[in-house]
Protein backbone atom coordinates (compact mmCIF):
# COMPACT_ATOMS: atom_id res chain seq x y z
CA UNK A 1 0.00 0.00 0.00
CA UNK A 2 1.43 3.36 -0.88
CA UNK A 3 1.29 5.39 2.37
CA UNK A 4 1.74 8.88 0.91
CA UNK A 5 -0.12 10.87 -2.19
CA UNK A 6 0.94 14.33 -3.83
CA UNK A 7 -1.56 15.98 -5.03
CA UNK A 8 -3.03 19.52 -6.85
CA UNK A 9 -6.43 21.36 -6.76
CA UNK A 10 -7.42 24.32 -7.53
CA UNK A 11 -3.75 25.56 -7.34
CA UNK A 12 -3.43 24.34 -3.93
CA UNK A 13 -0.77 21.64 -3.22
CA UNK A 14 -1.74 18.62 -1.12
CA UNK A 15 0.27 15.17 0.57
CA UNK A 16 -1.77 12.49 1.97
CA UNK A 17 0.40 10.70 4.77
CA UNK A 18 -1.13 7.21 5.53
CA UNK A 19 0.40 6.53 9.03
CA UNK A 20 -2.72 4.20 9.68
CA UNK A 21 -1.94 0.83 11.54
CA UNK A 22 2.13 1.31 11.63
CA UNK A 23 2.88 -0.22 14.89
CA UNK A 24 6.66 -0.64 15.42
CA UNK A 25 8.82 2.33 15.85
CA UNK A 26 11.08 0.98 13.53
CA UNK A 27 8.18 1.13 10.96
CA UNK A 28 7.03 4.73 12.09
CA UNK A 29 10.31 6.28 11.81
CA UNK A 30 11.04 5.47 8.61
CA UNK A 31 7.82 6.75 7.66
CA UNK A 32 8.19 10.14 9.19
CA UNK A 33 11.67 10.41 7.78
CA UNK A 34 9.98 9.87 4.36
CA UNK A 35 7.56 12.18 4.83
CA UNK A 36 10.23 14.23 5.47
CA UNK A 37 12.10 14.27 2.55
CA UNK A 38 8.80 14.98 0.56
CA UNK A 39 7.62 17.83 2.60
CA UNK A 40 11.06 19.62 1.89
CA UNK A 41 10.76 19.94 -1.25
CA UNK A 42 8.07 22.49 -1.47
CA UNK A 43 8.74 25.97 -0.97
CA UNK A 44 7.72 27.45 2.34
CA UNK A 45 4.08 27.69 3.46
CA UNK A 46 2.76 26.11 0.53
CA UNK A 47 1.93 22.47 1.24
CA UNK A 48 -1.62 21.26 2.80
CA UNK A 49 -0.53 18.08 4.99
CA UNK A 50 -3.01 15.47 5.50
CA UNK A 51 -2.06 13.23 7.99
CA UNK A 52 -4.08 9.68 8.34
CA UNK A 53 -2.93 8.70 11.98
CA UNK A 54 -6.02 6.29 13.02
CA UNK A 55 -4.76 3.07 14.93
CA UNK A 56 -1.19 4.50 14.97
CA UNK A 57 0.84 2.99 17.55
CA UNK A 58 1.70 5.50 20.69
CA UNK A 59 4.70 5.43 22.42
CA UNK A 60 7.11 7.47 24.63
CA UNK A 61 9.96 7.30 21.07
CA UNK A 62 7.13 7.55 18.95
CA UNK A 63 6.12 10.46 20.11
CA UNK A 64 9.61 11.89 19.96
CA UNK A 65 10.32 11.17 16.98
CA UNK A 66 6.52 12.54 15.74
CA UNK A 67 7.67 16.08 17.55
CA UNK A 68 10.67 16.09 16.11
CA UNK A 69 9.96 16.20 12.78
CA UNK A 70 6.66 18.03 12.89
CA UNK A 71 8.83 20.83 13.98
CA UNK A 72 11.17 19.98 10.67
CA UNK A 73 8.73 20.40 8.50
CA UNK A 74 6.98 23.46 10.25
CA UNK A 75 8.13 25.59 7.79
CA UNK A 76 6.21 24.52 4.47
CA UNK A 77 3.13 23.65 5.76
CA UNK A 78 0.25 25.65 5.43
CA UNK A 79 -2.06 23.70 6.96
CA UNK A 80 -1.83 20.26 8.71
CA UNK A 81 -5.01 18.53 8.72
CA UNK A 82 -4.91 15.62 10.71
CA UNK A 83 -7.53 12.81 10.81
CA UNK A 84 -8.44 9.28 12.40
CA UNK A 85 -8.22 10.49 15.99
CA UNK A 86 -10.89 11.09 19.13
CA UNK A 87 -11.46 11.56 22.36
CA UNK A 88 -7.09 11.00 24.16
CA UNK A 89 -5.48 10.19 20.45
CA UNK A 90 -7.07 13.79 19.52
CA UNK A 91 -5.71 15.48 23.08
CA UNK A 92 -2.72 14.09 22.10
CA UNK A 93 -1.89 15.16 18.91
CA UNK A 94 -3.38 18.79 20.17
CA UNK A 95 -0.61 18.81 22.65
CA UNK A 96 1.83 17.28 20.04
CA UNK A 97 1.09 20.12 17.65
CA UNK A 98 1.54 22.56 20.32
CA UNK A 99 4.87 21.48 21.25
CA UNK A 100 5.62 21.85 17.98
CA UNK A 101 4.62 25.65 17.80
CA UNK A 102 1.99 24.93 15.45
CA UNK A 103 -1.40 26.75 15.37
CA UNK A 104 -2.29 25.84 11.73
CA UNK A 105 -3.76 22.31 12.48
CA UNK A 106 -7.35 21.22 12.21
CA UNK A 107 -9.37 17.48 12.64
CA UNK A 108 -11.07 15.71 11.05
CA UNK A 109 -13.06 12.40 9.97
CA UNK A 110 -12.02 11.88 6.94
CA UNK A 111 -9.79 12.20 3.85
CA UNK A 112 -12.49 13.75 2.03
CA UNK A 113 -13.78 16.02 4.48
CA UNK A 114 -10.50 17.42 5.09
CA UNK A 115 -9.98 18.33 1.50
CA UNK A 116 -13.19 20.28 1.36
CA UNK A 117 -11.51 21.97 4.54
CA UNK A 118 -8.51 22.73 3.36
CA UNK A 119 -9.74 24.00 -0.29
CA UNK A 120 -12.26 26.71 1.93
CA UNK A 121 -9.10 28.41 3.74
CA UNK A 122 -7.42 31.15 1.99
Amino acid sequence: MERFEEFAIDGKSFLYADFSGLDTADEIVEAFAHLNSLVQKYPESSLNLISNVENLKFDSKVNRVAEQYTALNFPYVRYDVIIGTDGIRRMLARTLMKLAGRKNFHFCYSKEEAIDWLLKQD
